[in-house]
């Protein structure tokens, strides 16, 4: 199944192809498993491990999900925040991360 994101590569970005491809393709890869519905201890094991580098404040890496944001050029608290609230954990957004709720009748504390 393919899942559709609305996120833009910035064209004028200063990395190959090949470069902006693989990031591109790490930051799908975590977002699938994410928001994926799949079961099993494997996949378990996968979301929670996808979910600390979502989570993490890291840069030490370039594999890191702050840095592979920057370099494709999207702002990584509005994904973070997105998938989070996708998966239903907007309560539990850990510091740093600042969600906006819309003001939605439906929306309950």
């Amino acid at each position: 199944m393919i899942h559709q994101y609305d996120i833009a590569i910035p064209s004028g970005a200063s990395l190959t192809t090949g470069e902006r491809r693989l990031l591109l393709a790490t930051l799908q890869d975590a977002l699938r498993t994410l928001l994926g519905v799949r079961y099993g201890s494997r996949h378990t094991k996968h979301q929670r491990e996808d979910l600390d580098w979502l989570r993490s404040d890291d840069q030490d890496d370039p594999f890191t999900f702050l840095r592979i944001c920057d370099a494709l050029g999207i702002d990584a608290e509005w994904l973070r925040s997105r998938v989070l609230r996708a998966r239903g954990e907007t309560r539990d957004v850990g510091p740093g991360i600042s969600v906006r709720v819309d003001r939605d009748p439906q929306w309950r504390q």
